[in-house]
């Protein structure tokens, strides 16, 4: 997709007419091109994929297909849906689709077309992005819409839409084939990862079968969001929602969050207790590595990050 993207080509996707268009540019490699689109009736935001139908950019996506069974062109369709699903369950609101069409007509690729939601967005490694990760209002507000998306229990994990889906008792050999696929496939020249990738594979076989499977998102991050004076006032980009044990989510958060407690706090008031991590979060944070790609600082400092959600038994509590 060029940089400028023309009136008269975004209005064959419009019913409303369209006056102006704009490029938005998120501050890191998205999925997704992304515009707002100025129309008689408000503005728009209009998400056109970059998805190939023969073979995707990243490694996320194949991460993402190999263990959960996604389809990105099939996630599109079920968007729909699954901002209804967000928007009944979570705190955090996310954006109605208004429009979806997974074919490549007729822009040339897949798009949504969304609702403009309110709110700053949040470029990667900027001020805004620490100042995101470091409140406590905005932490412990996330931590309630989690935990009330944690509270929902699945009895298999997989894609949003079940078309695929797999019992808890597969995800431990199904994390260790996925970690062997995504190795091979961008990380092939990484001796790093290449020599650490048998002990990784042999304890992802041996990690417990997930107890709770709900609704995560394995690229949650600063950027997923919008936020007005210390609030979050949106969570904009849902397609890589999964079915899947609620510890990957938090490892996630806990790679950037700075301040946990808050967040823990949130969670904790929202679904009434909190995981334990320590028997899972060396593989996830392995398999998170290889999913995005090329992290900074490295795999040993990626694997070797801070823990802040430590474990407390209930005597510790008390």
């Amino acid at each position: 997709m060029s940089e400028e993207l023309s009136v008269g080509r975004v209005q064959k996707v419009f019913a409303e007419r369209v006056l102006r268009v704009e490029r938005i540019d998120p501050g890191y490699r998205s999925t997704n091109d992304v515009w707002v689109v100025r129309t008689e009736n408000g503005p728009r935001i209009l998400k056109i994929s970059r998805h190939s139908q023969e073979k995707s950019e990243s490694t996320f996506w194949p991460g993402l297909r190999t263990l959960f069974g996604c389809q990105p062109l099939k996630e599109i369709a079920d968007q729909a849906s699954l901002s209804v699903y967000l928007n009944d369950h979570g705190e955090i609101p996310v954006p109605r689709i208004l429009k979806h069409e997974p074919s490549n007509e007729p822009l040339g690729r897949p798009y949504v077309i969304v609702e403009k939601m309110q709110g700053v967005p949040i470029p990667y490694n900027s001020s805004q992005y620490e100042a995101f990760a470091s409140s406590a209002e905005i932490m412990e507000q996330l931590g309630r819409h989690i935990g009330k998306l944690h509270s929902t229990r699945h009895t298999h994990f997989g894609n949003f839409s079940q078309t695929q889906s797999f019992l808890p008792e597969n995800f431990p050999q199904r994390l260790a084939h996925t970690i062997q696929e995504l190795s091979s496939y961008r990380w092939a020249d990484d001796i790093e990862v290449q020599e650490s990738l048998p002990e990784f594979v042999d304890m992802a076989k041996q990690i417990p079968p997930p107890d709770h499977i709900s609704l995560i998102m394995p690229d949650i991050g600063p950027g997923q969001f919008l936020f007005k004076s210390n609030r979050i006032t949106a969570l904009i980009d849902i397609e890589s929602y999964v079915r899947g044990p609620v510890e990957l989510e938090l490892v996630v958060i806990e790679l950037w969050t700075a301040d946990a407690a808050a967040f823990r706090k949130g969670y904790e008031e929202a679904r009434g207790c909190f995981p334990d991590l320590d028997r899972v979060r060396t593989v996830y944070r392995f398999f998170i590595y290889l999913l995005y790609y090329a992290p900074p600082k490295g795999l040993a400092n990626w694997i070797g990050a801070p823990i802040r959600f430590r474990y407390r038994t209930l005597e510790s509590q008390q």
